[in-house]
């Protein structure tokens, strides 16, 4: 059953006009192939689950863009699931110095995943890259998932911006970190997008990690006992820990993602939680957060408040736990989060 607050949310995004939804956004990512317990190779890497999480919380009216290098070896094929969604693959870039595109070997023990890297000696080359951007001019939108420092996405991002016309708005900037080792060098280069970004969406343990710099190697356990055992003080001290760190600007929003227990959205100083929807079964988790993340960069884009965002969020992200496809369709996703 869903929650009462999820519900009067999405009834009153329901009530808006497709033409109030349309955005024109970019996702900024890296494509690997996953496999996860014995199902097919599958597209990876957050971004193209971001992709098709924001033309579901669009509900398909968004002009959704993927810019994502691979290596030589990718299969162009993978991308047909993706253009059946909806989203332009047109800035997915094969590299030609680039022999096997990464991938992962996915297992979970209750909600923790476990990875075994595959590939992933081509991973600094991958890394190598600067992503190709359309002007900002043109885009109301940019989600960026930013690996490590993300140096390569982080200065596309900013050397667009630099060249937006005077009095140009610019558009909504959300970022994604995706930081399996924090260290002083990797916490600066993201720093210097978090600054200047409306939305930054971490998952529980990396805030952990950027709130506590004595503990940035610390494991999913250390941050679950802060929820856990600390309460909602200890919560909030760990969310303007990470908000600090990364130069959060006070009216921009802070989205800690949480798996089934929703997410904590610190907004204008002020810690709030939204629950995830309740599922009876979940056929597979992965990918629910960056559809989260994804999700809720639309919402923001368009207009949404943050809880009201946030709200559609959650419901997008127990989408795609209820498939084990690498993402749901675009129209069982809407169906699931709007109503048929």
């Amino acid at each position: 059953m869903r929650d009462c607050a999820l519900v009067l949310a999405l009834a009153v995004l329901m009530l808006q006009t497709p033409a109030a939804l349309a955005l024109r956004l970019t996702i900024i990512s890296k494509i690997i192939v996953d496999q996860v317990e014995g199902s097919v190779p599958r597209l990876g890497g957050g971004g193209v689950q971001a992709a098709v999480a924001a033309q579901i919380a669009m509900r398909g009216q968004s002009e959704c863009r993927l810019v994502a290098p691979v290596g030589m070896d990718f299969v162009d094929s993978m991308l047909h699931g993706l253009a059946q969604r909806r989203v332009d693959t047109s800035g997915v870039c094969r590299l030609s110095h680039v022999a096997l595109t990464p991938g992962e070997a996915i297992t979970y023990e209750g909600e923790t995943a476990k990875w075994t890297p595959i590939g992933w000696d081509h991973w600094d080359e991958l890394c190598a890259w600067v992503p190709q951007l359309a002007s900002a001019a043109d885009l109301d939108a940019v989600h960026v998932i930013v690996e490590g420092g993300g140096n390569g996405e982080v200065r596309s991002v900013l050397a667009a911006l630099s060249e937006l016309p005077a009095g140009k708005r610019r558009p909504t900037i959300s970022v994604e970190p995706v930081m399996h080792v924090v260290d002083d060098s990797s916490v600066a280069g993201l720093a210097r997008i978090t600054s200047i970004a409306d939305v930054v969406s971490p998952d529980l343990l990396t805030a952990y990690r950027l709130a506590r710099p004595d503990e940035r190697q610390a494991e999913q356990h250390a941050a679950r006992k802060v929820v856990e055992e600390g309460g909602e003080e200890a919560l909030a001290a760990l969310a303007r820990g990470c908000a600090s760190t990364i130069a959060l600007r006070p009216t921009a929003v802070l989205a800690i993602r949480d798996g089934a227990r929703g997410s904590y959205l610190l907004c204008n100083g002020e810690l709030k939680h939204v629950p995830a929807l309740k599922l009876d079964e979940v056929q597979d988790p992965t990918g629910a957060g960056n559809g989260y993340a994804g999700a809720l960069a639309a919402q923001l884009a368009s207009g949404a408040t943050p809880m009201d965002a946030a709200a559609v969020a959650s419901a997008v992200g127990a989408a795609f736990c209820r498939t084990r496809d690498w993402a749901p369709t675009l129209e069982e996703g809407v169906a699931f989060c709007f109503g048929p």
